[in-house]
């Protein structure tokens, strides 16, 4: 894998993603180069490093980075095209039934397992930020949410509660969404050790083809986070999907209060940034 940063880059991909970039939909992030490559827009350089990582030290299921470079502020990467669709676009199209997507699910659960068994820093030692060090540098904390800002985190947090503390301060406009998360921090068991996670495991990013998972893509949000943030992505990014609703549970265990909360305060800061 290459990894260039130059505003002047050169290479024989340049001229299908300068067109791809050009006449590109804004709200998406990936697209088909042909020839079995793909790249993704608005994409870093870190993301690249933790996809080659994972693609050495486990099986999990990732695409081949052929090279990750920045241009023009931006950064992109090219990797090879995984034949399968997304598990949202299957679920839509109903076509998987309720053993499938419970099949699919247990295989994501054993990817989660192999997942954690990576993490060699002492539960003692592990503080809750991105991967390989240092603060969250992902999506869920560059979104300014302009009517309320908030200052990126400047260091990794050493508690879960630092990690609700940044979240609460986000919520100081949305009175009923700061109540029930503070209720629900206020009432929760001890909290867990953080987890290395990928971060964002919505339907979205989980590439499927005959019932298989054949990759798991955008590793941008990879760290560590709280013990109840993977499933709480997962069941909010799959609840569209009565399936894959009913798939989770089974395998993950019942939704909890705090997942609930999170999903729901995520929902309040989306819906508050869209109308100011």
């Amino acid at each position: 894998m290459q990894f260039i940063k130059s505003s002047t880059l050169q290479c024989p991909f340049w001229a299908e993603i300068n067109y791809t970039v050009k006449h590109r939909d804004p709200f998406d992030a990936w697209f088909d180069l042909g020839e079995g490559q793909g790249i993704k827009v608005r994409a870093t350089l870190s993301e690249a490093r933790t996809m080659e990582y994972l693609r050495k030290h486990s099986s999990i299921p990732i695409p081949r980075v052929i090279m990750a470079f920045e241009r023009a502020e931006e950064a992109f990467i090219v990797t090879e095209r995984v034949e399968g669709d997304t598990l949202r676009n299957l679920c839509m199209a109903d076509v998987l039934d309720e053993g499938q997507t419970i099949s699919i699910a247990k295989q994501l659960a054993g990817y989660l397992t192999e997942l954690h068994t990576l993490d060699s820093i002492p539960v003692s030692e592990r503080t809750l930020g991105s991967w390989p060090n240092g603060p969250f540098r992902n999506l869920f904390f560059y979104c300014s949410w302009s009517s309320a800002p908030v200052p990126l985190p400047s260091v990794a947090y050493r508690t879960t509660q630092e990690f609700h503390q940044y979240w609460l301060s986000r919520l100081r406009l949305t009175p009923k969404a700061l109540n029930a998360l503070q209720n629900a921090i206020d009432t929760a068991p001890p909290p867990g050790h953080p987890i290395l996670s990928h971060g964002d495991l919505n339907a979205r990013n989980i590439l499927v083809k005959d019932a298989r998972i054949v990759g798991i893509i955008d590793w941008e949000t990879f760290g560590w986070w709280p013990d109840f943030w993977e499933t709480m992505s997962m069941r909010r990014g799959g609840r569209n999907s009565p399936k894959w609703r009913t798939a989770i549970p089974a395998v993950f265990g019942s939704q909890t209060e705090m997942e609930s909360t999170y999903s729901s305060a995520l929902d309040a800061l989306t819906m508050l940034d869209m109308f100011q």
